[in-house]
């Protein structure tokens, strides 16, 4: 007899989406590290340029802040103490969607006629694509996006 709670193995499609968000939140955090490390290591306020002996990460200055800047801020909440500034991400254009990065692939073959294979993440969170034959790196890039695999350029980029 079956046990009740025996749970069904992922699929290879279910292990490839886990692997490439936990890939992606492991690159995201390394660029958050990274940017908090970097700019946010000066002693001296990044508004007055006085040396603060009380500090607050100030993402919208882009480094530390007295505290006495936070009150008069917008964004601050005195109830809990931090800042509620986020910045905003890149605009992206889509140009093609799939629900699997393999479907995505075989629609760009298709398109395209060329052998396309996946780069490196990017700064953005998103693959770059390649040219399996040439090794040249496209404009677009390929995103998981709201649980489909999107192919697309940022529109800053498409100038």
């Amino acid at each position: 007899m079956m046990a009740m709670n025996q749970k069904n193995p992922p699929t290879e499609e279910q292990l490839a989406r886990m692997k490439a968000a936990q890939e992606i939140a492991r690159k995201q955090q390394d660029l958050l590290n990274r940017e908090l490390r970097t700019k946010y290591s000066n002693w001296h306020c990044a508004l007055c340029g006085r040396p603060a002996m009380t500090q607050a990460v100030c993402r919208k200055a882009g480094g530390n802040v007295c505290m006495s800047h936070c009150h008069t801020c917008e964004y601050h909440q005195e109830m809990f103490g931090h800042c509620l500034y986020r910045e905003q991400e890149k605009p992206w254009k889509t140009w093609a969607t799939a629900e699997t990065r393999k479907d995505l692939f075989l629609l760009l073959t298709l398109r395209t006629g060329r052998n396309c294979i996946i780069g490196n993440l990017d700064e953005n969170c998103a693959y770059h694509v390649i040219d399996g034959d040439t090794g040249e790196i496209s404009r677009g890039r390929i995103k998981f996006i709201n649980g489909a695999w999107h192919y697309g350029t940022f529109e800053d980029e498409e100038k």
